[in-house]
C-alpha cells in the first residue's frame, strides 16, 4: 500500500541530515576549543564559604620560640585565631591585618604569619616584615606539609605583631581567597 503522504520520506531524511550535520559541527566545536588553548575554568568560590576563623587571643610568645617551633618570635605579641571551619588547603588563602581606615597594617618592628598545630608547633610561616600582609603563599613548611595540604579546624593562625603592644588598636584580620576561591572574609577585630 502506497503512502498517503508525499515527501514524508524525504522529509526524514532531511531531519536526520540536519541532525548529523548539527552533531559534526558541535563535535568541531569542541575540538577547536580543546586544541587552541581555551577552557573554561572551573566556578569561583567565596572564600567565606570555604573558610572562616574566630576568637583572637592576645598573648606573647614564649621565650626561645621561634616561628618553626611556635609560630612566633620570641617575646613578640601574637594573636591567635581557631580555624572554626575550612575547605581549604594551605595555598587556597592569604591573610592581611588591616586598621580602622582599610590599610595594610605596618609594624614598627617586624612580624607574620604562621599557622600552628594543636600541640602549638609551627606547620607554615611568612618570612618576618614590616607589612602584615601575604602577597604570596607561605614562604615555609615543616615536614610533611605543603601548600597542597588540607588547611584544617585542627589548626590556628598565629599573627605576630612584633614587639608593641596592639592592644585596643583597633586593627582587623582579613582572610582572602586564592583561585579557585575569590574574595575575603569578613572582617575579625584584633582586641
Amino acid at each position: 500500500m502506497a503512502s498517503t503522504q508525499p515527501g514524508r520520506a524525504s522529509r526524514t531524511v532531511l531531519v536526520v541530515a540536519a541532525a548529523i550535520a548539527m552533531t559534526v559541527v558541535g563535535v568541531g566545536v569542541v575540538f577547536l576549543l580543546s586544541t587552541s588553548g581555551i577552557h573554561t575554568s572551573p566556578p569561583s568560590i567565596p572564600i567565606a564559604v570555604d573558610f572562616d576563623a574566630s576568637n583572637p587571643q592576645l598573648d606573647q610568645c614564649p621565650t626561645g620560640s621561634s616561628y618553626s617551633t611556635a609560630g612566633c618570635h620570641s617575646g613578640d605579641y601574637v594573636y591567635e585565631l581557631l580555624i572554626r571551619t575550612s575547605e581549604v588547603s594551605f595555598d587556597s588563602v592569604l591573610f592581611r591585618v588591616i586598621n580602622s581606615s582599610g590599610s595594610t597594617v605596618s609594624l614598627s618592628s617586624f612580624g607574620a604569619f604562621a599557622i600552628v598545630n594543636e600541640t602549638g608547633s609551627g606547620l607554615s610561616w611568612t618570612n618576618p616584615g614590616r607589612d602584615l600582609v601575604m602577597n604570596e603563599s607561605w614562604n615555609s613548611y615543616a615536614a610533611g606539609v605543603s601548600g597542597s595540604t588540607p588547611l584544617t579546624n585542627h589548626y590556628s593562625i598565629l599573627v605576630d605583631m612584633g614587639v608593641v603592644d596592639p592592644s585596643g588598636s583597633h586593627f582587623e584580620f582579613v582572610a582572602y581567597g586564592v583561585a579557585p576561591f575569590v574574595g575575603s572574609t569578613y572582617p575579625i577585630t584584633l582586641p
